[in-house]
């Protein structure tokens, strides 16, 4: 009798009991992102052992969800990671700094990256879309405001 199952969208194989115990991936706090990750923080909290099988094969067709909203998904992935950084590395101002500033070299190097890709092939591609992103994060604050939750991201 198959006593396990894996969830599609991580690869993660458990028992059918972790999965009602704990929780399904879909009750993460964390956003569309870092919700593996942050899953199996709580399958950990409550002395269970988180593995891999390195030779296990997952075919990922990466982006494809976020296609349509690449600004929505590339905000909504940093402010998971400011989530997740928070919530489970105790991060500090120092590690949100650089975590923050990471984020923004991505963000104008590939804003860049493709200024000069559509310059040189006439065609629009997403140039807009990262500069947009490097600004939007600019202007932004990885503090949280006072008062609000501590896995908050302002």
């Amino acid at each position: 009798k198959e006593t396990s199952t894996l969830i599609a969208s991580t690869g993660v194989r458990m028992e059918y009991s972790a999965l009602f115990h704990h929780g399904s991936v879909r009750r993460s706090r964390m956003g569309v992102y870092y919700e593996d990750i942050e899953w199996c923080h709580r399958v950990r909290r409550r002395g269970l052992l988180v593995g891999y099988v390195p030779e296990a094969r997952i075919i990922h067709y990466g982006g494809q969800s976020s296609l349509k909203v690449k600004i929505w998904a590339r905000q909504s992935e940093y402010q998971s990671a400011v989530r997740y950084f928070r919530t489970y590395r105790d991060a500090g101002p120092a590690a949100l700094a650089v975590l923050r500033a990471v984020t923004l070299a991505g963000f104008l190097i590939r804003g860049l990256a493709f200024v000069a890709a559509e310059a040189l092939s006439g065609q629009r591609a997403y140039a807009r879309d990262y500069l947009y992103l490097w600004r939007w994060l600019l202007r932004r604050t990885t503090e949280p405001c006072p008062g609000a939750a501590a896995g908050d991201p302002r």
